[in-house]
């Protein structure tokens, strides 16, 4: 955050804070994470709550997850909202994994605003560090909803739908 020019200053603006905790027994894994921010008046704005967990039966690991954020303050004027997700993803080979994910994202004031996206993706290794991968996805907005696909599609009109496409390499030092 920015810093106070005396102690009794109070102003806290952008000042944030974020931990996460993670548990693992055998093949489950279960997260929870959490996180604020200040808006320019110094009082929190956002607060982000997450909690996840993942279950690996061989090669395949489920995952499901429920993000919340609230809005207070200055940002109160937003409308919270809540994201849930679910995922499979199989290992197929030493070099090859598929993943198939479903998310909603809605509006907690309003139910008529909502999100779906669904998303399909492959990787192939080269190297530990090298991979290639494909994905596609699609995204559809109902009510007010504005929201496009996380991984970089176009902001979707009321009431459509969004195709999305993606392809790269990855490597990592």
């Amino acid at each position: 955050g920015n810093g106070k020019s005396a102690y009794a200053d109070g102003i806290d603006v952008g000042n944030g804070s974020a931990y996460g905790l993670t548990y693992t027994a055998g093949n489950l894994q279960v997260v929870h994470a959490s996180s604020w921010k200040n808006g320019t008046d110094g009082k929190k704005a956002w607060t982000n709550t997450v909690w996840g967990a993942n279950y690996k039966i061989g090669a395949t690991t489920l995952t499901a997850a429920r993000n919340n954020t609230d809005f207070a303050g200055l940002a109160v004027a937003n409308h919270n909202m809540t994201a849930t997700g679910y995922g499979i993803n199989r290992q197929l080979s030493g070099t090859t994994d598929v993943s198939l994910a479903y998310t909603v994202l809605k509006d907690d004031v309003d139910s008529a605003n909502k999100f779906t996206q669904t998303a399909a993706t492959a990787r192939y290794k080269f190297s530990p560090r090298t991979q290639v991968y494909a994905a596609y996805g699609y995204g559809k907005n109902e009510g007010n909803s504005k929201a496009g696909l996380i991984f970089g599609g176009p902001t979707g009109d009321v009431g459509q739908g969004t195709h999305t496409m993606m392809t790269g390499v990855r490597h990592t030092f």
